[in-house]
């Protein structure tokens, strides 16, 4: 019987683990698509340092809005967010510099 809990013991650590591993991966993926997002914009925009910090931050909050919804979220719901983004990048960027981001990102 010691035996036994000992292994159920260690399982749920290993499970436990590995799941805190998942988390962390998550929160790297979104932290990276963010800064690639906001890097390629940067190339393309040519906006300044601060604005690439905001922009970073927007879709930051964007990506983790939407991975932690994304099984329950409507497209309703993942409108909203997209137009909070749009809305968000329209006050961080000069007016040229949003019309070129719409052109990019294909906004209507």
């Amino acid at each position: 019987m010691k035996l036994f809990l000992k292994v159920a013991l260690v399982a749920s650590i290993f499970f436990m683990g590995s799941q805190n591993t998942e988390a962390q991966n998550t929160i790297l993926d979104i932290n990276q698509a963010a800064s690639e997002k906001s890097q390629d914009l940067r190339k393309q925009i040519k906006f300044d340092k601060e604005q690439l910090h905001n922009v970073f931050e927007a879709y930051l909050k964007y990506n983790k809005a939407i991975a932690s919804s994304s099984s329950t979220i409507s497209d309703e719901g993942k409108q909203k967010l997209t137009e909070s983004l749009i809305l968000t990048m329209k006050s961080i960027l000069t007016p040229s510099e949003f019309a070129k981001y719409k052109e990019i990102e294909k906004f209507k």
